[in-house]
């Protein structure tokens, strides 16, 4: 495998994986339905027209519309960005790259075919008798979170390649 194809690899692999638990979830579970896997977590079945948390879910058509463009862009972006940069940015980069835009065309497939995202993935917690539950997702939004994360601490504490030679004194 070349250091190329690892981002795209990534993307393949957590946009099957994406769909493929979407698919089962909505095959095996009504909708607004839950199957408690073990206390404080369960699988759910839930449609989010917004973004993380549910951000701009009431925002309209037109509204839903801009979300889906720019997504598309974004997930244009980070491909040309993948594509133009061969071998520049790092392993750990790429990957993480590429885990955002398998993360992002997941999320915007479903937007295209449902109108939503498809959700399912809830956890919560009891504390004195009283419930907190995390907002319900799903494999591409870990996908995009952990791709971020993963970024920021490649770009603090990668190793990169100098691009240019210095006098030992950070002049060129």
């Amino acid at each position: 495998m070349t250091r190329r194809a690892l981002p795209w690899i990534v993307a393949a692999a957590v946009l099957a994986v994406d769909r493929a638990t979407k698919l089962a979830v909505m095959r095996c579970i009504r909708p607004g339905d839950a199957f408690i896997v073990f206390e404080g977590f369960s699988i759910t079945h839930v449609h989010n027209r917004g973004i993380a948390f549910s951000f701009f879910a009431e925002s309209g058509r037109i509204g839903q519309a801009v979300l889906v463009a720019l997504i598309a862009v974004t997930v244009a972006v980070i491909a040309w960005i993948l594509w133009r940069s061969g071998d520049s940015i790092p392993p750990a980069g790429r990957a993480a790259l590429g885990a955002i835009l398998g993360g992002a065309v997941g999320n915007l497939v479903d937007r295209l075919l449902y109108g939503a995202v498809v959700d399912f993935l809830h956890f919560w917690v009891r504390v004195g008798g009283k419930g907190y539950a995390w907002p319900d997702f799903n494999v591409a939004d870990a996908a995009i979170t952990v791709g971020a994360g993963a970024l920021i601490l490649a770009e603090l504490f990668g190793h990169r390649r100098p691009d240019v030679e210095t006098d030992g004194e950070g002049e060129a």
